[in-house]
């Protein structure tokens, strides 16, 4: 499972919707559904540094790429 790299960019942006509790429970919800749907064995990866994505501005991205090493 490798999701949350859209949430941290929408915390940055400023996306009300979004904390990043949110973004660990979308995670969680994720795994849910899965193990719901039948699977067993997970392998759940950390992300990549999200404040390099070219869509951010250097301040978002600053802000990302702390919000990606708390997220793991």
């Amino acid at each position: 499972v490798w999701m949350g790299g859209n949430d941290i960019r929408d915390v940055v942006r400023g996306n009300s919707s979004i904390t990043m509790p949110r973004a660990a429970a979308n995670v969680l919800g994720a795994i849910a559904t899965l193990r719901t749907a039948g699977a067993d064995d997970f392998l759940v990866a950390l992300l990549p540094d999200t404040g390099r994505s070219a869509d951010l501005t250097p301040e978002q991205s600053r802000q990302a790429s702390a919000l990606t090493v708390r997220f793991n």
